[in-house]
């Protein structure tokens, strides 16, 4: 908050901040704070589906992992008996025709998301063996055919109020936009994110701190805040990067001009 008011406050002389830092969009997918993933992470990649093996039983347990509110809820959607490593799981949402797969793993996990809405129809289904072929679609080999199908609900459960009742058709719990971890639609939209919150970032308003201070005509009182910005070594909520990005745009952390000592800009030692 000191650094954000830094930027916009005339009569803030100095500010030392511990721990803080800027850049949202990149502290997002990085920090491991209470609420933070569940905000950003799994609204971005989520409604989430996941299957388990239990080696004893050879039942895999299909389950949905969805936002609730600031945390992150786990729902039972179905059993699957019979499922074997590097067997096909394909999600298909009904209403946009989005196909999205996995492949179950030695370990006996597997794990797909889909772009959904509230309420979107599902189905999910199971193939035997690598089934999918080269696509962004999940295309399927010619003659795939499926051994298990899930497009209901097999026990009954309440979500937010909501009663979900067995037998009742696959739908999503929640609205995400399903992009895949490491994807370059996943940085694409962490940049376009980053665009909503440049006015409250303290990443945009550092340079206003002393590198180039805002004047108000009504007043003509300045900004000029100096800072002492303090990180964090091994912090996971508040990323050290944060912290230095914060001081790289208020001018504290040279990044264009090579420091004598070591030949290049402080901000690459």
């Amino acid at each position: 908050m000191a650094m954000v008011t830094a930027g916009v406050e005339p009569g803030l002389a100095a500010i030392a901040p511990v721990s803080g830092g800027g850049g949202y969009a990149d502290l997002g997918p990085r920090s491991t704070q209470s609420g933070v993933p569940e905000a950003f992470i799994l609204r971005v990649m989520g409604p989430l589906f996941t299957g388990t093996l239990d080696a004893a039983s050879g039942e895999m347990l299909v389950e949905t992992v969805v936002a609730d509110l600031n945390d992150d809820a786990t729902y039972p959607l179905a059993t699957v008996t019979g499922v074997a490593p590097w067997d096909t799981m394909l999600i298909e949402n009904r209403h946009n025709g989005t196909r999205r797969c996995a492949f179950v793993e030695e370990s006996g996990l597997v794990r797909a998301s889909i772009e959904a809405d509230l309420g979107d129809p599902l189905v999910i289904r199971f193939y035997r063996g690598p089934q999918v072929l080269p696509s962004t679609d999940c295309t399927l080999r010619e003659g795939a055919e499926p051994y298990a199908v899930i497009d209901r609900f097999e026990q009954g459960f309440t979500f937010q109020g909501q009663s979900f009742e067995a037998d009742q058709p696959l739908v999503s719990l929640m609205e995400g936009l399903g992009l895949r971890r490491g994807h370059p639609d996943f940085r694409r939209m962490g940049g376009l994110a980053q665009m909503l919150l440049d006015p409250s970032d303290p990443a945009v308003l550092a340079q206003y701190w002393q590198r180039q201070p805002l004047e108000y005509p009504g007043t003509g009182e300045t900004t000029g805040a100096h800072a002492l910005i303090v990180t964090t070594m091994g912090d996971t909520a508040v990323p050290v990067s944060g912290g230095i990005l914060v001081g790289r745009a208020a001018g504290i952390v040279p990044y264009l001009t090579s420091d004598p000592r070591f030949g290049v800009p402080a901000n690459q030692q």
